[in-house]
C-alpha cells in the first residue's frame, strides 16, 4: 500500500488560509493609506464643512435680520443712509468728457458715475424689471433716493431693430405702455429716467433677448448667428442719433461682457488688437465707437474688455498702434470710459482658500476629540496627548494645519485680492491711464448657489471690492437693481421680489 500522507497540522492550515484570504501586501498597504485618508482628512473635512457652512448661515441670518430691523425694510426718501438727498448732474454739466483716469463735466470737476443696473430689456420679457408690480416714475423715484445718479439699460439688438410686443403681464403696473412695441417701452424708460435728471448709459448686452451669460449661448462676440456685425453698429447709430439732443443719455456701453464662443466648429475667441477682423475685439470697438460718433460727437464710449469683460490687459503695452489704445486714437479722444466686471466667482483663489479653510477646520476638529479621549486632568491630557507614541505625528499634524490655514489666509486677503485685480484692469486706475468704470459688480448675501458662494468667497470678495472702490475712488454701476429675473428671484437685486421693500438695506451702507 502507499504510504501514509502525513496529516497538516490545524493551526498551519488555518495559517495558510488565512494567507490566502489575505489581500496582496501591495494592496494592503493601499487599502491602510485609503483609510487613513478617510479617517483623517475627508470625514473631518465633510464634518466641518456641514458644521461650518450652517453655522455661517445662521450668523449670516441673524446679522441681516438685525441690519433689515434697525435700518427698515422700505426704500429711504432722503437718500442712502437717511442723509441729504444726492446731488443729481444739472444739465448745465453735460455732456461728459475724460481726462486721464476721471470723467469731468463742462467746467472741468469731477462727475462720480453711482450707477445701478436696471435689466430686463435684454431677457425674453424684453421690459425692464419691475414694471409689473410698480409704476415706472416710482422705481425712478426709488433709484434716486438710493443714492444713484445713473442707471445702465441693457437691451438687446432684438427689440431694438424690429417690432416686437412684450406680454401684457410684464407691463401690468404701466397699462399705457401695454400694446406698445418692447422699443418704445425702452424709449419711456429713458425718458423717465432723464426727464428726472438721472444719467443713462445704453449698453448693447446681446443680439437675442436671454439671460447673459455662457461661451455656450452664442453671444460672446459683437455679432451673433441672425444679428451680423451691420446689425450692431445700426443699432448704436441709430440711439445716438436718436439720443444726441438728450444732453442726460451720457453714453454708450457698445457690447456686454466679450468671451469665447463654443459652437459646432470649435471655439471662436475675441482678441485685443490681434487675430484678425472676425475676432479683433479692439478693432470692432473703434468701429462701433466711431458709428456713435457719427451721430453724437459728445457721448461717452465705454468699451469693455475680455474675458467676461475681467480683461483689459490688451491696454497694458504702452508701444502698441492707436487702433488698439482706443483713448488715444484721435477721432476719440476724450470720451473713451473702459469698463470691467468683477464677482466673486471671477476669483478661483477665493474656492480655494475655503476649500482649505474646511480642512484646517476638520483636522483640528480631530485633534481635539484625540485631546478628549485621553483621561486624566487637563494638564496630563495635553503631556499624554504630546508624549505618547503618536505625538510626534499629531505635532506634524498640527504644523501642516496651521501653515494651510495661513496660506488660506493669504489666498483671501486684500492684497492678493488687488494684486490679481490690478493685473487685470486695475493698472489703469494705478497708472491714471483712462477712466475705469465697474459698470457690474454684485453680491447675493446670504443666499448661497453653489459650494463657491461660501462665506469666504462671497464676503471676503464683497469686502475686497467696496474697499478697492473706496480707496480708489471708483466709478461704478451695481448689479443690480431688479428684484426678479423674468419672474425667477434675482439674488443680487436691491429690490425685493415686490419691488415695494429692500432686499438687504445694509449693502447700501458699503457702497460710496
Amino acid at each position: 500500500p502507499p504510504p501514509a500522507q502525513p496529516k497538516e497540522d490545524p493551526l498551519l492550515a488555518d495559517a495558510k488560509a488565512d494567507a490566502k484570504s489575505r489581500p496582496p501586501a501591495g494592496l494592503s498597504q493601499v487599502l491602510r493609506w485609503v483609510r487613513l485618508v478617510v479617517q483623517y482628512m475627508l470625514i473631518p473635512f465633510l464634518v466641518a464643512a456641514v458644521v461650518d457652512f450652517h453655522l455661517s448661515m445662521f450668523v449670516f441670518r441673524a446679522y441681516d435680520w438685525y441690519a433689515t430691523l434697525r435700518m427698515g425694510p422700505r426704500p429711504p426718501r432722503v437718500g442712502m443712509s437717511g442723509g441729504t438727498m444726492p446731488a443729481l448732474v444739472r444739465d448745465t454739466e453735460l455732456p461728459l468728457r475724460t481726462a486721464g483716469r476721471w470723467i469731468l463735466n463742462q467746467h472741468g470737476d469731477r462727475v462720480r458715475l453711482r450707477c445701478t443696473n436696471w435689466f430686463g430689456a435684454n431677457l425674453e420679457t424684453m421690459v425692464v424689471g419691475g414694471l409689473h408690480q410698480r409704476p415706472m416714475s416710482e422705481i425712478v423715484r426709488d433709484i434716486i433716493s438710493l443714492g444713484f445718479n445713473c442707471v445702465r439699460l441693457p437691451y438687446s439688438l432684438k427689440i431694438h431693430l424690429t417690432e416686437v410686443v412684450p406680454d401684457l403681464h410684464w407691463l401690468a403696473a404701466n397699462p399705457h405702455l401695454q400694446h406698445k412695441p418692447a422699443r418704445d417701452v425702452l424709449y419711456a424708460v429713458v425718458d423717465a429716467l432723464t426727464e428726472a435728471r438721472v444719467m443713462v448709459i445704453l449698453n448693447n448686452h446681446h443680439g437675442k433677448p436671454m439671460m447673459c451669460c455662457s461661451i455656450h449661448d452664442g453671444e460672446g462676440l459683437w455679432y451673433s448667428e441672425g444679428y451680423p456685425e451691420e446689425s450692431w453698429l445700426r443699432s448704436l447709430e441709430e440711439l445716438a442719433e436718436k439720443y444726441r439732443g438728450n444732453s442726460y443719455v451720457v453714453g454708450y456701453d457698445l457690447r456686454n461682457e466679450l468671451r469665447a464662443v463654443k459652437g459646432p466648429h470649435g471655439i471662436r475667441t475675441p482678441t485685443w488688437g490681434t487675430g484678425g477682423p472676425d475676432y479683433d475685439w479692439a478693432a470692432a470697438a473703434l468701429r462701433g465707437a466711431l458709428a456713435v460718433t457719427a451721430q453724437d460727437k459728445d457721448a461717452l464710449l465705454v468699451i469693455e474688455g475680455l474675458d467676461f469683460d475681467t480683461d483689459l490687459s490688451g491696454l497694458r503695452d504702452a508701444n502698441v498702434a492707436n487702433a488698439t489704445q482706443l483713448h488715444l486714437h484721435p477721432s476719440l479722444s476724450g470720451r473713451v470710459v473702459y469698463e470691467a466686471h468683477d464677482y466673486s466667482w471671477t476669483h478661483a483663489e477665493f474656492f480655494y482658500a475655503w476649500l482649505l479653510h474646511w480642512f484646517c477646520v476638520g483636522q483640528l476638529l480631530v485633534l481635539f476629540v484625540e485631546l478628549c479621549r485621553q483621561r486624566g486632568t487637563w494638564k496630563w491630557r495635553v503631556y499624554s496627548f504630546m508624549q505618547k507614541f503618536k505625538g510626534q505625528r499629531r505635532m506634524a499634524r498640527l504644523l501642516l494645519a496651521v501653515a494651510i490655514w495661513m496660506y488660506s489666509c493669504w489666498l483671501a486677503s486684500y492684497a492678493r485680492f488687488e494684486h490679481t485685480v490690478t493685473e487685470r484692469w486695475g493698472f489703469l486706475v494705478r497708472d491714471g491711464v483712462a477712466p475705469v468704470w465697474l459698470g457690474e459688480f454684485g453680491v447675493n448675501a446670504i443666499i448661497y448657489e453653489d459650494i463657491r458662494e461660501g462665506e469666504l468667497g462671497k464676503w471676503s470678495w464683497w469686502r475686497h471690492i467696496t474697499r478697492f472702490i473706496n480707496e480708489h475712488n471708483m466709478d461704478y454701476g451695481y448689479w443690480a437693481i431688479n428684484g426678479d429675473k423674468g419672474g425667477a428671484e434675482e439674488t443680487f437685486g436691491l429690490y425685493n421680489h415686490d419691488y415695494s421693500s429692500l432686499r438687504h438695506p445694509w449693502m447700501l451702507d458699503a457702497l460710496p
